[in-house]
């Protein structure tokens, strides 16, 4: 896959349409049945919320990276940012609005969460950036 940093938001779509295809993701026809719009959406707030995570701006600082990087393979940010729109997506529900047919989104599970535990990435993503996710519970 061709560098997703330092592409613009027609060339990042299609990686993640790539990501998603039908022989090389199991989720493939469900991601193809949202529409375009809520895609890219979804795919600019992951990479938004992939780097809130990081704590750094990976467009900046990796944008003449070709991925995976030789010295750490299993470090993929742009595969942890079609991961997360996907859980985006999947925890967001889009419903028809008012009487002028205008789409309305409601994110209740995904508010929820956000709202608990701070900013959380889908656990697929957080695979790609080799961290672990752990919860430890006092009580």
């Amino acid at each position: 896959m061709a560098n997703y940093f330092g592409q613009d938001l027609a060339e990042k779509f299609a990686q993640a349409n790539t990501f998603f295809g039908v022989n090389s993701h199991i989720l493939a026809h469900d991601w193809a049945k949202i529409s375009e719009d809520d895609r890219k959406a979804a795919l600019v707030q992951a990479e938004r919320e992939v780097n809130l995570y990081l704590g750094i701006d990976l467009e900046l600082s990796y944008d003449a990276t070709d991925w995976p990087l030789a010295e750490c393979p299993n470090f993929r940010p742009d595969y942890a940012i079609f991961e997360h729109a996907y859980f985006i997506l999947d925890n967001t529900a889009r419903t028809e609005g008012g009487a002028d047919g205008t789409k309305r989104i409601e994110s209740i599970g995904y508010q929820k969460e956000e709202r608990n535990d701070g900013l959380t990435l889908a656990p697929q993503a957080t695979r790609y950036l080799r961290r672990n996710r752990v919860r430890i519970v006092r009580g």
